[in-house]
């Protein structure tokens, strides 16, 4: 087996691992841990870091195909959430440079701290207006609570109109989801590089 076969069974298996990691985590925190977090996206932000924006996005695209056979919106409007984990990844691509080219510890924590405020503000926007089309024209319910939810009768109290509730309503639970996140991908990815290093 050559050095290109072996790198594309590697990377394979590494974002079916990742699928799986996507599902684990998510499952942890909302059923398990009860919190209000997604943490859908942490198998998919450690393998773009690993491998890049390719296998990111198919394990984006991956993660909400099983997802939506699961919850039964299958080739249905909610689908369109997967644009937020393609923006992710795609932001990743590009955060994952200065990120890893540097080895000041304090330096890599800025990046990672800028990516998920990145990752916060465009997810949040997207995701509010992907909320707002599958309210508009879907009767889709979530499978499970989403945390944002709660803050929407404050923000529209307010007069905010519904999509502009929709994307503020999402920033204080994606914060801390990009965040944990970013953190998470990042020591799963050091953690694999120190162990191919060593293989």
């Amino acid at each position: 087996m050559n050095e290109t076969h072996r790198r594309y069974i590697i990377i394979s298996i590494s974002t079916i691992l990742c699928i799986v990691i996507n599902f684990g985590f998510n499952h942890l925190a909302v059923f398990i841990l009860h919190v209000p977090l997604f943490l859908d996206t942490i198998g998919t932000v450690t393998v773009t870091f690993l491998f890049g924006w390719i296998p990111g996005l198919i394990c984006a695209l991956a993660t909400t195909t099983i997802e939506s056979i699961i919850c039964d919106y299958f080739l249905q409007l909610p689908m369109l959430y997967v644009i937020c984990s393609f923006s992710a990844v795609l932001i990743c691509q590009i955060f994952k440079n200065f990120i890893f080219n540097t080895d000041i510890i304090i330096v890599r924590i800025s990046y990672l701290f800028i990516l998920s405020i990145a990752m916060c503000i465009i997810i949040s926007v997207l995701g509010g207006i992907i909320d707002t089309i599958c309210v508009t024209y879907s009767n889709y319910k979530s499978y499970y609570p989403v945390a944002s939810d709660f803050f929407k009768p404050n923000f529209i109290k307010l007069g905010l109109s519904q999509l502009g509730t929709n994307i503020i309503s999402r920033f204080p639970i994606n914060i801390v989801d990009r965040l944990i996140t970013s953190f998470i991908a990042y020591i799963l990815a050091v953690c694999y590089k120190k162990i191919s290093k060593q293989s």
